[in-house]
């Protein structure tokens, strides 16, 4: 049995585990042979080789292979569940879902791009009314700006 006392052989899990199953196997009366540092290492080499040959195995088994299938198709649907239980208690309560949002996100992306075309269509005009008025003559203004009240009606 570990006592709670720790050396540098019975640090790690493993090697107590191994440790307490020898000194149980000497109080039934079975001798356990002598084990040196190098002995113990061949040992766990042996057992970890021959535990992952085993656990490749069983994983590439079909067996292994369905069940994990299984478990990620329920997982899977699990969520489309929930998703629309809490999209149905959004809607129950009046709040907005994430498609709600998404909606409102594309709808003011559309004004954006309206309202960008708008101020570019605008200041393209300026820009022409601008050359305009800088290639006339000083006194041209002011016929220009008379001339155009009779056509702010028209348009």
């Amino acid at each position: 049995m570990n006592d709670g006392s720790t050396s540098t052989m019975g640090s790690d899990p493993f090697t107590r585990f191994w440790t307490d199953m020898m000194g149980q196997m000497a109080t039934v009366g079975l001798t356990p042979p002598a084990m040196n540092p190098d002995m113990a290492d061949q040992m766990r080499k042996a057992f970890f080789s021959v535990l992952s040959k085993h656990a490749e195995e069983f994983m590439r088994s079909e067996q292994f292979l369905a069940a994990m299938k299984q478990s990620l198709d329920n997982a899977l649907v699990f969520k489309q569940q929930m998703n629309q239980f809490m999209q149905q208690n959004l809607k129950a309560f009046n709040m907005p879902t994430s498609n709600d949002s998404d909606h409102v996100a594309l709808l003011v992306r559309g004004m954006e791009e309206r309202v960008m075309e708008k101020l570019e269509d605008m200041e393209s005009r300026m820009e022409r009314l601008e050359a305009g008025r800088n290639g006339q003559s000083k006194s041209a203004p002011a016929k220009a700006a008379t001339a155009g009240k009779g056509r702010k009606g028209r348009r």
